[in-house]
Parts: structure tokens; C-alpha cells; sequence
């Protein structure tokens, strides 16, 4: 159902469809959301068979997989990153898309 005004603390699904329309097979498909502003993304909300998923902290300049997620530590070092800091979701598909036929992928954020 769309979200029409969510309140601090409540969860929101973000879902991608997509649907090959051309006549050949597609692959290696390359879905990249950013997470929404004011919201924070749900740790392991993101994870579906048939894809690899990356993520960034550094709104889409880089991507990587979690245990290779850094961030400023505040004491001038590095951190490993909290989900709630990721700023961008990609998801590569690996399975060729055949024509007419759809995929589906989604995350969770919980709004601030």
C-alpha cells in the first residue's frame, strides 16, 4: 500500500518491479536505490536469491559488501559500517531476465 505520511519509527517497504520488454534475454541487470532521506535502512532487509547485493555509505561513489564498509570513526580512524548508515542499495542480477518476464526486489527503512 503507498505511504502517504509516515510517522518517526514506523517501517516502509520500498519495491522495485521490473519487466524485460525487449525481444532478447537480459542480463547482468543493475538496480541501484538510494536510500530515501530521513530514513534508515533495516539491516539484512535487502536480500534476495538470484542477485549479488552491495551497498554504499558514501551516496553511490563506492559499493561493497557489508564487512567491507567503513566509515569515519571519530577518533581519526575506521569503523565498520551500521546499516543504518548505508546511503545506496545495488542489486546485480545473475540469472538472465527473459523477455516478458518480471523481477522483484525491495528493501526496509524505518523513518527518523
Amino acid at each position: 500500500q503507498p505511504a502517504t505520511l509516515l510517522q518517526p519509527g514506523e517501517i516502509a517497504i520500498y519495491t522495485n518491479l521490473f519487466t524485460n520488454i525487449g525481444q532478447q534475454p537480459a542480463e547482468k541487470i543493475v538496480i541501484n536505490n538510494p536510500v530515501p532521506d530521513n530514513t534508515e535502512y533495516l539491516g539484512g532487509s535487502a536480500t534476495e536469491t538470484g542477485y549479488v547485493v552491495l551497498f554504499s555509505v558514501n551516496k553511490g561513489e563506492s559499493f561493497g559488501s557489508p564487512q567491507e564498509l567503513t566509515v569515519p570513526d571519530g577518533k581519526g580512524g575506521q569503523r565498520l559500517a551500521e546499516p543504518s548508515e548505508y546511503t545506496n542499495i545495488r542489486w546485480t542480477m545473475q540469472p538472465l531476465l527473459q523477455p516478458g518476464a518480471t523481477g522483484i526486489v525491495e528493501f526496509r527503512v524505518r523513518v527518523k
